[in-house]
């Protein structure tokens, strides 16, 4: 059991996540607002329990465990802290929500998008290849290599044939040692297979990206905290 000095610091950390709101009674139980109708009731004394209300919003939304895997083998001295599992839930399920209504906007967590950028700086100045799979929350969340991908100077070589079908695949990123950011002729041609495709560029920063839909024109990616 986590004892009282414990209990008010992860107390103070979770208060700064936005849509926290505690009960006024005790410091492990509170509210998780999702939006002005969707909000979570949570409560972190032992085992953490949380519950999507009203019942509309938790017969259409994914569990919170599926969400956030790290609470189901939760251990008392090594589980992580309440406002990394409270901001995670919430940024998937403002994700799934906006999924399960049909208005699926692309979006990744900055976390993986910094990996991907790392990963493309690391292979420099050779291509870059990975698909992204979108996951029960609605953001893209699992990285893809495709069997047989050959990073080259000019173009990562890749043969979609290799590929089982997947309809989860939903985007494409791939990087540009030139420091151009703008696809070419054969990016439009395999952009067509995917809903959002991601150019980086070198130097690799944090803004050294640009998304694209399955047409070519610029498309609107949201970089969730």
């Amino acid at each position: 059991m986590a004892d009282s000095h414990d209990i008010d610091w992860q107390h103070e950390q979770a208060s700064k996540v936005p849509g926290v709101e505690w009960d006024g009674k005790k410091k492990t139980k509170g509210k998780l607002r999702i939006d002005d109708t969707i909000f979570v009731e949570f409560n972190f004394d032992g085992v953490p329990s949380f519950k999507i209300q009203p019942k509309e919003a938790r017969e259409r939304l994914p569990r919170p465990i599926e969400l956030v895997p790290s609470v189901v083998l939760w251990d008392e001295d090594t589980h992580p802290a309440w406002a990394e599992v409270l901001r995670e839930l919430r940024t998937k399920l403002i994700a799934a929500k906006g999924t399960r209504n049909g208005t699926w906007k692309p979006a990744i967590e900055r976390k993986l998008l910094q990996g991907l950028l790392e990963a493309a700086r690391r292979g420099h100045p050779n291509e870059s290849f990975f698909l992204l799979k979108r996951g029960a929350s609605g953001l893209l969340d699992q990285v893809v290599l495709p069997q047989g991908t050959k990073g080259g100077k000019t173009m990562a070589i890749f043969t979609p044939d290799r590929l089982p079908y997947d309809k989860s695949i939903e985007a494409s990123f791939h990087s540009h040692p030139t420091g151009n950011g703008m696809p070419s002729e054969p990016d439009l041609k395999a952009f067509i297979n995917y809903k959002v495709n991601i150019i980086a560029h070198a130097p690799y920063g944090e803004h050294d990206y640009k998304a694209f839909t399955n047409k070519g024109n610029p498309a609107d990616l949201d970089v969730l905290d």
